[in-house]
C-alpha cells in the first residue's frame, strides 16, 4: 500500500482499514488525518490552561519551566509550540473564517495560502523563519469604517502577520486566562453581551445598587505604554524567546499612534491586539478595583460602575482617573460626566450600555432592556461593510448565493448580541424595517444599494426571506435566555476540556461557536471559502475543514 507523508511529518494511510487499526492507539486519528493537527492542538492547549491554572496565570519563569511533549515523545517548550505545524495550521484555519482583506502587500489570504497545496510551502517557510529567529512583521494598512455613529480606524496587518499573531495568541491566552477578572467581559473567548448585561443585572438587584455611571476611556489603544505592556506580559509568559517575539510584533511595526508617538499604543485590528489590551487592563485597572471593593463591569473600554448613592459613584470616578493617569490612561471628561452617563435606575431612568438601554421594570425587581439607535446603525454598518469588501473587478453574477449567505451570518451574530432587547412583539416590525433595506419601494433604489460604494445594475444580494429571519430570531433568544440562566462561564474550563472532546469526536462536522455558547444548538456547517479577487480559487469540498470550534475563538 502506498504511503503519502505531509508537511507536518504524519502519514495518512489511503485505505480506512489501517486507520480504524490506529485508532486505539491513536485516538485522533478516528476522525481521519484532516482532523489530527487540530486535535494535537487542542491537547497542547488543554496542557497550558491546566499549567497555568495551578499559578494563577502567573507562572514561575525559572522553578517550574513549560515543558509540552507531544504524541511522537518530542518536547516542546512555549516558544516551540509557536513554531509547529499544528499551531500555524489552526491558526491558518482560524485566520481564513475571519475575512479575506489584504494587507499592505495587496495580498489576500487564498492567493497566500491556497495555492501551492493548501500553502504547505509557505508554511514551511515560516516555520523555519520562527525556528530561526529571521522573521520580521510588514507594516499595516489603515481603513476607516463606521461602526453605529463613531468611525473608528483599522489597521490591517498583512495575512501572514495575521497568521503569526494568531499563533502567538493561541499560546498566550491560556497563559493569561487564570488571572483574568471575573467582571471583565469583553475580548474573551466563549463570553458575550448576555454575559456581561447578567452581570451588570446581579451586581444591581442582589447587592441592591441602583446608581449606575459610565467611565468612558479616551483613545485607550493609543495610550497604552508598550513597555510597560511588556513587562507585564512577561509576568505571564515563562519564556524567553517567546517573550522576543511578542516584542517583535508589538514594537517593530513602525507603529504611530495619533498623537505621533512611536513607543506608546496598540494598533486596532490586529488579532493579539485585544487579547494585550486585556491583559494591560487587568493588570492596571480590573485588580485595582477589585481591591478597592468597586463593583464594575468591562468589556473592553466600555466601564460601568454600580453604586449605592451618587456621592459613592463621584468617589468613585475620582479614584479612577487617578488610578488611569497613573497607568498612562485617560478619561474622557466630557463624556463621562455627560447627563447620559448617570443613571438612577429606581427612579426610572435607563443607562446606555452596549448598545441597549437597561433599566428596571415597573416592580423595580427585574431588568428591562431596549434596543438603542447606535445597535441598528451597527447592523447597517456591518452589511455594507460585507457588501462593499468585495472587489470591483470582480462581477457580481454568481456571486449572489455566497454573499447572500454572508448577509445572514452577519444578521445571525447581530441577532446573538441583541436578541435580549428585542421582545418577541417587537420583532415583526424590526424584521419589516430589516427587509425593507433590500427591497425597492414605489420605483425607488433599495437602501443598500443606494449605500454601495461601486453602483451595480442589480442588488448583488437577495433579500432574506420572513421564514429565515424568523428562524435566526428564535435560535437567538433562545440561545440568550440560556445564557442568562446559567452561571458565569468559566473559559479556563473549556481550555482545559477542548483536547478531550476533540479526541473522542468521530464526527466530521464541527461546531462554529464555543461549547457553552451553543446550548444545544444545532451544529451548523462552515462557511463557504473566501473569494474575493479574481485570482482567487475556491478550494474543493474535500479541502474545507475549518469546522473546528475555534472558528469564532480570538485566536
Amino acid at each position: 500500500m502506498t504511503m503519502k507523508t505531509s508537511a507536518c511529518g504524519w502519514q495518512a494511510a489511503g485505505d480506512k482499514t489501517a486507520r480504524e487499526g490506529t485508532a486505539a492507539t491513536c485516538p485522533w486519528r478516528e476522525t481521519g488525518y484532516k482532523y489530527a493537527y487540530q486535535w494535537n492542538f487542542a491537547r497542547a492547549v488543554s496542557e497550558i490552561a491546566h499549567r497555568a491554572a495551578e499559578f494563577k496565570g502567573y507562572l514561575p519563569r525559572a522553578e517550574q519551566p513549560f515543558v509540552f511533549v507531544s504524541e511522537q515523545g518530542y518536547p516542546h517548550t512555549l516558544s516551540d509550540l509557536v513554531c509547529t505545524y499544528q499551531f500555524i495550521k489552526t491558526a491558518i484555519d482560524v485566520t481564513s473564517l475571519k475575512g479575506n482583506a489584504p494587507g499592505p502587500d495587496g495580498k489576500t489570504f487564498y492567493l497566500e495560502y491556497q495555492l501551492n497545496d493548501l500553502g504547505e510551502s509557505q508554511i514551511r517557510k515560516l516555520k523555519h523563519s520562527l525556528r530561526s529567529g529571521t522573521y520580521r512583521p510588514g507594516g499595516w494598512r489603515a481603513v476607516r469604517i463606521k461602526t453605529g455613529s463613531k468611525t473608528r480606524t483599522l489597521h490591517i496587518p498583512n495575512v501572514q502577520d495575521r497568521v503569526v499573531e494568531r499563533d502567538i495568541a493561541s499560546v498566550l491566552t491560556p497563559l493569561a486566562e487564570p488571572a483574568f477578572h471575573p467582571s471583565s467581559y469583553g475580548f474573551r473567548q466563549g463570553i458575550c453581551i448576555a454575559d456581561a448585561i447578567r452581570g451588570f443585572a446581579s451586581a444591581v438587584l442582589q447587592h441592591k445598587r441602583y446608581v449606575v455611571g459610565k467611565i468612558d476611556l479616551k483613545d485607550a489603544f493609543d495610550r497604552i505604554p508598550q513597555a510597560r505592556l511588556l513587562d507585564i506580559v512577561g509576568l505571564h509568559v515563562p519564556d524567553a524567546k517567546l517573550l522576543e517575539l511578542i516584542k517583535l510584533v508589538v514594537t517593530g511595526r513602525g507603529w504611530e499612534n495619533k498623537q505621533g508617538k512611536t513607543k506608546v499604543g496598540l494598533p486596532q485590528g490586529g488579532p493579539m491586539s485585544p487579547l494585550l489590551f486585556n491583559i494591560y487592563l487587568n493588570h492596571v485597572f480590573d485588580q485595582c478595583m477589585g481591591k478597592h471593593g468597586v463593583k464594575f463591569i468591562r468589556w473592553a473600554d466600555d466601564i460601568v460602575l454600580i453604586c449605592e448613592s451618587a456621592s459613592e459613584l463621584q468617589a468613585q470616578r475620582a479614584l479612577i482617573e487617578r488610578i488611569l493617569n497613573g497607568a498612562g490612561l485617560a478619561v474622557n471628561r466630557e463624556k463621562t460626566f455627560s447627563p447620559g452617563a448617570t443613571a438612577n435606575l429606581l427612579e426610572g431612568e435607563c443607562l446606555e450600555f452596549l448598545g441597549m438601554r437597561v433599566g428596571l421594570d415597573d416592580s423595580k425587581t427585574n431588568i428591562v432592556l431596549s434596543l438603542t439607535e447606535d445597535a441598528l446603525s451597527s447592523l447597517q454598518a456591518q452589511l455594507l461593510l460585507v457588501i462593499n469588501g468585495q472587489r470591483p473587478n470582480v462581477t457580481w453574477s454568481g456571486r449572489r448565493t455566497f454573499i447572500t449567505d454572508q448577509v445572514k451570518m452577519v444578521i445571525a451574530g447581530w441577532l446573538e448580541a441583541f436578541s435580549g432587547a428585542i421582545p418577541c412583539h417587537d420583532w415583526p416590525t424590526l424584521r419589516k424595517e430589516i427587509k425593507g433595506w433590500f427591497l425597492s419601494e414605489s420605483g425607488s433604489s433599495p437602501w443598500i444599494l443606494e449605500q454601495c460604494q461601486a453602483k451595480h445594475e442589480h442588488l448583488p444580494v437577495d433579500c432574506p426571506s420572513t421564514e429565515c429571519l424568523n428562524g435566526l430570531y428564535e435560535r437567538a433568544a433562545t440561545h440568550w435566555q440560556a445564557r442568562m440562566a446559567r452561571s458565569t462561564p468559566e473559559v479556563i474550563d473549556r481550555l482545559v476540556g477542548r483536547g478531550e472532546r476533540d479526541a473522542n469526536s468521530k464526527t466530521s462536522t464541527r461546531q462554529l461557536v464555543p461549547d457553552d455558547l451553543s446550548d444545544g444548538a444545532d451544529l451548523v456547517p462552515a462557511p463557504s471559502a473566501f473569494i474575493h479577487a479574481a485570482g482567487d480559487r475556491k478550494p474543493g469540498a474535500d479541502l474545507v475543514d475549518f469546522r473546528l470550534e475555534l472558528a469564532e475563538a480570538p485566536f
